[in-house]
């Protein structure tokens, strides 16, 4: 009988294993979704209203997004108050390290500390032209994850009950 329950334990961690990594596929899309509409708005504010980059990540933190994007906005909004040395883009890659680390892939992190050499532009055209091109990186991003995460996520899982039959049939 303690064969059985064993064998349902490994066979249900190994499902939930898969399950984990299924469920990372669906967050990163979420978080590359918030990202693009969080540029958006910063993007926005930046081509109209007449307030200062600390004021936008405030009013960024009213905006409903997924928790990731919320602690990286938060982060963001917490340095430009506290430091008078960082710069901008030092502050933005911080965030971006501190919030996506592990979570999201190498080339999709670089496109978002891409992002953050906003402030190396002068004049507000080119801030917004370089926004809008990172916006069009990422959505080019989103598309290739969606694409794939369908298959993936159904391999994952598939993978998770196959290699946890594999131990069950081993192990008893």
């Amino acid at each position: 009988m303690s064969g059985y329950i064993g064998g349902i334990l490994i066979l249900s961690g190994c499902f939930m294993y898969g399950l984990s990594y299924s469920q990372r596929l669906k967050i990163r899309i979420t978080i590359l979704k918030d990202m693009v509409r969080m540029l958006s708005v910063m993007n926005n504010h930046i081509g109209y209203s007449l307030i200062d980059m600390t004021q936008i990540f405030e009013r960024l933190g009213d905006f409903d997004m997924c928790s990731y994007v919320r602690d990286f906005t938060g982060y963001i909004y917490e340095a430009l108050n506290k430091s008078d040395i960082d710069t901008f883009a030092l502050i933005w890659n911080e965030a971006a390290d501190k919030a996506f680390a592990g979570i999201l892939s190498k080339r999709q992190l670089e496109i978002i500390k891409e992002a953050g050499s906003i402030s190396t532009f002068i004049d507000k055209d080119s801030q917004l032209k370089h926004i809008q091109s990172v916006v069009c990186e990422l959505n080019e991003e989103l598309d290739v994850v969606k694409n794939n995460a369908a298959g993936k996520m159904k391999a994952y899982i598939v993978t998770g009950i196959s290699a946890g039959l594999i131990l069950v049939i081993v192990l008893i």
